[in-house]
């Protein structure tokens, strides 16, 4: 499963996207955007997936994504029921960082608020006080015109940028480039194994696409991600197999194959040096209500958007 280029659109006249959604189930697929993306889950309970790390999310949770970081929702399997989903609602709100930074670059005293953007590269968990003052600034927004909604934004990333050790999501291998060359050939490779992890792919195909000697290459990817290219490809693959784990019925065999890998006691080995326990087990921890291969992705005909 790749993660898809979701386009988001302001409305005319709008420099950001806001709305509140009402479902049965969040049904967006594992996606990546440039705008970061505040993510306020007001009802719903399931797994999460951000980058590499995936873990539960509840009714009340706020997260803030950083820009191009791949995410996802599942909710849990009551809310797949055709007749009977208990529903779900969130406030969304997505920014630019490139059209905020040309504010902030002209304002002297708004340099300070970059530190949010910053602090949301790996994606971020915002809790007490803090998430408080957040849902109360979003529920404002709502209900404002062009104006207030922009001051709220700036709001929004003062607190954001005053948090001085945020709980972030996942891990530095997810830490997205920006323009100077080396940065570029970075996100080159990045793109080249998102597009391409259930193949085999070598440290020398690497180095070729950038045209870097393999020694080098293998430094370059340390410096860059801080992890070894091994590692960071192991985690791309493992977490491609946890959602197929979740989201599918298929055997295990079938999915160490998919996923990139050739030999199972390989797999299990890596899979449980990641995760912690082995794919049966994680299979069984996240489907023991019995909810196999629905597919989460279908079209959602009672989704209600409010946008602003």
């Amino acid at each position: 499963m790749k993660a898809k280029y979701l386009q988001v659109i302001p409305n005319p006249g709008q420099s950001f996207h806001l709305r509140k959604e009402a479902a049965d189930f969040f049904d967006n697929p594992w996606h990546f955007h440039p705008e970061l993306e505040l993510n306020w889950i007001i009802e719903g309970r399931g797994t999460r997936f951000v980058g590499d790390d995936i873990s539960r999310f509840e009714s009340d949770d706020m997260i803030l994504l950083g820009s191009m970081l791949p995410h996802y929702w599942r909710c849990d399997p009551e809310y797949y029921r055709k007749d009977d989903s208990p529903g779900v609602e969130a406030v969304i709100l997505r920014f630019s960082p490139d059209q905020l930074g040309l504010v902030w670059n002209q304002t002297p005293e708004l340099k300070f608020l970059y530190k949010s953007i910053e602090k949301a590269k790996n994606g971020i968990c915002l809790t007490g006080s803090t998430k408080d003052k957040l849902k109360t600034i979003l529920l404002e927004m709502l209900g404002q015109g062009p104006v207030e909604r922009y001051i709220c934004l700036l709001r929004i990333l003062r607190l954001v940028a005053e948090i001085p050790a945020p709980q972030t999501l996942c891990s530095s291998g997810f830490q997205l480039p920006s323009k100077n060359h080396d940065e570029q050939r970075l996100r080159l490779v990045y793109d080249f194994i998102f597009s391409r992890y259930e193949e085999p792919i070598g440290l020398q195909d690497l180095a070729e696409l950038v045209h870097m000697e393999s020694s080098s290459f293998s430094r370059f990817f340390k410096k860059g991600t801080g992890k070894t290219f091994s590692r960071f490809l192991a985690e791309i693959r493992i977490g491609h197999a946890c959602r197929m784990l979740i989201e599918t019925d298929y055997t295990i065999s079938r999915i160490l194959l998919e996923s990139g890998f050739h030999n199972q006691s390989n797999f299990n080995q890596i899979f449980k040096s990641i995760t912690g326990i082995s794919p049966k087990e994680f299979r069984n921890e996240n489907t023991k209500s019995g909810y196999l291969g629905s597919n989460p992705y279908l079209s959602n005909p009672k989704t209600r958007i409010t946008e602003q």
